[in-house]
């Protein structure tokens, strides 16, 4: 059986350092991500999108998981994604621009899933890279600007490889494995 490397995890007078670092990446990505999108806030919803928001929208709106009020619900899409922009839909009266900031704080938490995953695995410095690699990389940036399903399924992906590698270099227990398991039935 292959052993993952165990690291050690960032001490109490390591932390001051490695905040400082994160917190300067975490924020460039956010910039970055915050103003793709605003430059896209209104922007065309098209391809699979449009169904996303149809059922975000109608979901939002109390009417089920339905493309069309009155019909019967659909198994279409998975329904991750519709419910995370009806959610969204429900605090900002139904903002498309409000749907992409949301995908901006996906990206940014997916950002810093990276890093503690990486700081499972590998020293600081390199994790800190990995995580600038994701946060700043123009074909995920990209994904801002669309509302697309990939947004939070990139976010619950990364969480759940941290769940995996935290599983394999430490003493499970119960509630890691529940977390573990949740968040592969939600990528699902």
């Amino acid at each position: 059986m292959m052993r993952i490397p165990r690291y050690t995890v960032p001490t109490a007078n390591s932390i001051p350092r490695d905040g400082r670092a994160l917190g300067a990446v975490l924020a460039v990505v956010l910039l970055v991500h915050l103003c793709i999108a605003w430059g896209s806030r209104d922007g065309v919803i098209q391809d699979d999108a449009e169904s996303y928001v149809l059922l975000g929208q109608n979901l939002a709106a109390g009417h089920g998981y339905v493309f069309e009020p009155g019909r019967a619900p659909t198994s279409w899409r998975a329904p991750g994604y519709p419910l995370w922009l009806a959610g969204i839909f429900l605090v900002s009266d139904g903002s498309l621009g409000a749907a992409r900031f949301g995908s901006a704080l996906l990206w940014t938490l997916t950002t810093l899933l990276t890093y503690l995953l990486g700081r499972r695995l590998v020293e600081q410095r390199s994790a800190l890279v990995a995580a600038m690699l994701v946060g700043l990389s123009p074909e995920l940036a990209g994904f801002t600007g669309l509302l697309w399903s990939e947004n939070l399924f990139v976010c619950l992906f990364m969480g759940s490889l941290l769940g995996v590698v935290a599983l394999a270099t430490s003493r499970p227990c119960w509630y890691q494995a529940g977390a573990f398991g949740l968040l592969m039935g939600a990528i699902v």
